[in-house]
């Protein structure tokens, strides 16, 4: 006796019991007739009749035949394998990656969601806002559309619009290294992410320097909206602290070449050459301002 059928014993026992105890009328459980073994034989043989009568087989004569072939590990298969990739082929991202870099870098506490939505509304808002007017003072990249172009791809207008004010290089303080306790300043490259989320960081924090006009939770995708068109137009702020990351980078770049100085244990200065890490640091430097002012051309399709 197996532990179902047991278990339906049980049950039978009980209600019969309760009708006992009750107004003697013995109460009927479904719970009950699916656990007997005969209701559920019954069950099985009226599926099988009603499976032939339609014109098809058992689900056990079926299985076998229900299986197409075996995979090189061998695996069976009901249904056809897809066919391989091609060599050349590649997955696409589902969000551009902008798009993606940015929103993570405007989530806050984890709530994704909601930096989508922000996102959102940025793009639907560049969209439907006026075309900036550029400015000559602060140009953006070199190869941009004209300004009436920008609104009829929000996508393109954003990237744009976050390449033209990021930074190409960013001074790194060695602690000490100039000796006396002094830092040294060294410039150094950036790449293309690194460049984009420093200008989105200061994108954001001359948003929240500024006042706010009123509140709701649209507020702070149409207060970015706006510093983006400021930018394209010339009248941020950000494009002071992109010129004076610049001007230090240069009035710095003579420390490349320059020599670490550290005191040993022993009171003694303690001389080690850079060359080996500032050469590193020119040459992506070089290529990246390469990459920025003269960008590839794309290949036409074959």
């Amino acid at each position: 006796m197996d532990q179902l059928e047991v278990h339906w014993r049980t049950c039978r026992k009980n209600n019969r019991a309760q009708g006992e105890e009750g107004n003697g009328r013995a109460r009927w459980s479904t719970c009950t007739a699916r656990l007997d073994p005969a209701y559920r034989v019954r069950r099985d043989a009226q599926r099988d009749l009603e499976v032939l009568a339609s014109g098809g087989g058992l689900l056990a004569d079926s299985a076998a035949a229900d299986v197409l072939g075996t995979d090189e590990k061998g695996r069976s298969y009901k249904y056809p394998l897809p066919a391989p990739l091609p060599e050349n082929s590649k997955l696409q991202a589902r969000y551009h990656p902008v798009l993606e870099q940015l929103t993570n870098v405007m989530m806050r506490h984890g709530k994704k969601s909601v930096a989508q939505r922000n996102m959102a509304m940025i793009l639907n808002h560049l969209r439907t806002a006026p075309a900036p007017i550029l400015s000559t003072k602060n140009p953006l990249m070199a190869g941009h559309p004209p300004g009436s172009h920008f609104p009829l791809n929000p996508v393109m207008y954003l990237t744009i619009v976050i390449d033209s004010v990021a930074p190409l290089v960013k001074v790194r303080y060695i602690p000490g290294a100039a000796g006396g306790g002094r830092a040294l300043e060294m410039p150094g490259p950036l790449a293309v992410r690194q460049r984009r989320r420093l200008a989105f960081q200061w994108i954001l924090d001359a948003v929240a320097k500024k006042r706010s006009t009123g509140s709701g939770r649209t507020q702070l995708a149409h207060r970015i909206a706006n510093e983006i068109i400021a930018i394209a137009e010339g009248r941020s702020g950000v494009w002071e602290k992109r010129i004076a990351v610049h001007k230090l980078a240069t009035s710095t770049r003579a420390n490349l070449t320059a020599q670490q100085v550290r005191t040993g244990t022993d009171g003694f200065p303690m001389m080690r050459s850079l060359c080996h890490v500032t050469s590193v640091w020119v040459l992506l430097f070089r290529q990246s301002a390469e990459a920025t002012l003269h960008p590839p051309a794309m290949s036409s399709p074959a």
